[in-house]
């Protein structure tokens, strides 16, 4: 519930961008290194080269960095991308973290879904909830007290899981105290024949190429679905990056203006999404227009991208409330596209939070655009 109450809020947000509304806390320093020395009673959104976390956080932590090392307790969630990730605290709800490299030997309140090339779950880590992982190599020695979905190259269980395990993986081992309480369900190449010693029961599933087809149509389109989603927000993500990079004033004048003119960016963007379209077509169906108006279609495409970019950095800008520095406009960028994403899970109001937040950040990117014109003029 209190997840639906946030999303929520931050639907709310993204269609009047409340400049009151509290911020959490932001740090984004120009050395790229961020160290938190003293315990904080609110969320903490972190960009840097390095992150270390080594007082208490009373609240949601979110993580984006070279190396970041959680070695104190996060009350909230744990939201972390990064080459290096090591959780030594407690984690009081989920943790999602992507990185390289992966280690966690804290407890986690519930859920933990990593995405990672090298990932280990220490002896001393507990996992309250469910253990989702998606991994080259992965080595789980801690406890998991729900269920286990793993996708991994390598797979060595030397912990206990309280659950059923599902495991697809191309070389699955087990130390001498692994225990599954429920059903081992693996996927491999070949069986292993002293699996069962370690679970109250297991069921073998060669390796097919026709394998998929056994998740059903709903299965495919949906894992098709959430693949899609995740690198549209990696791709977002980079270009948006580049785009900082490469012009650092841009994004910040587009925000700025954006905060001026609201509404008039609004109304800008509205009529650009539905009467460019209409003009692309208008061309298309005369033979000498039909190249113009297929170029005029791609060019609409781009300015949908470029929108959604412009409209997240806004509303990332609206909570980080600085642009001063590079790390601070990436950061701004980081949670933006978070927020972004997170609404497309939410039916019909996420899904017109986000269309609002396109249109936003289209006619703010052309009020701007429209401006250096004028100059150049």
């Amino acid at each position: 519930m209190r997840k639906l109450i946030f999303v929520g809020l931050v639907a709310v947000l993204a269609l009047t961008a409340v400049p009151a509304m509290a911020a959490p806390i932001f740090l984004a320093p120009k050395d790229g290194s961020v160290a938190i020395n003293s315990p904080l009673n609110d969320d903490l959104y972190a960009a840097g080269a390095s992150i270390n976390i080594e007082k208490p956080i009373q609240g949601d932590l979110i993580a984006c960095g070279g190396t970041v090392e959680i070695n104190a307790s996060v009350s909230g969630d744990v939201l972390v991308a990064g080459d290096t990730v090591i959780i030594r605290g407690n984690v009081g709800d989920d943790v999602r973290v992507t990185g390289g490299h992966v280690n966690i030997y804290g407890t986690v309140g519930d859920d933990l879904l990593v995405a990672g090339g090298t990932v280990t779950i220490g002896s001393t880590a507990v996992i309250r909830g469910d253990f989702v992982a998606g991994a080259s190599n992965l080595v789980l020695d801690g406890k998991v007290l729900g269920n286990l979905r793993v996708g991994a190259g390598t797979a060595a269980i030397k912990g206990s899981i309280a659950d059923s395990a599902d495991i697809h993986v191309s070389k699955l081992t087990f130390g001498d105290n692994a225990r599954i309480g429920g059903t081992l369900r693996y996927w491999a190449a070949a069986e292993g024949a002293d699996f069962a010693q370690h679970a109250s029961r297991v069921e073998y599933h060669k390796v097919l190429v026709k394998h998929w087809a056994k998740l059903g149509v709903i299965g495919a389109f949906t894992g098709i679905a959430l693949t899609v989603m995740f690198w549209k927000w990696i791709g977002l993500l980079l270009l948006g990056a580049i785009l900082i990079l490469l012009l650092p004033k841009y994004m910040p004048k587009v925000a700025e203006g954006i905060k001026k003119n609201y509404w008039a960016s609004l109304w800008c963007g509205l009529l650009t999404a539905v009467l460019t379209p209409l003009l692309a077509f208008g061309l298309m169906v005369t033979i000498v227009g039909l190249p113009l108006g297929l170029l005029l279609l791609l060019v609409y495409v781009l300015m949908l991208i470029m929108g959604i970019i412009a409209g997240s950095y806004h509303l990332g800008r609206a909570l980080v409330r600085s642009d001063k520095t590079i790390w601070a406009q990436l950061g701004s960028l980081l949670v933006g596209t978070i927020i972004f994403g997170l609404l497309a899970f939410l039916p019909i109001i996420g899904w017109l939070a986000g269309l609002w937040i396109i249109l936003v950040g289209l006619g703010g990117m052309l009020t701007e655009q429209w401006k250096l014109a004028k100059q150049y003029r």
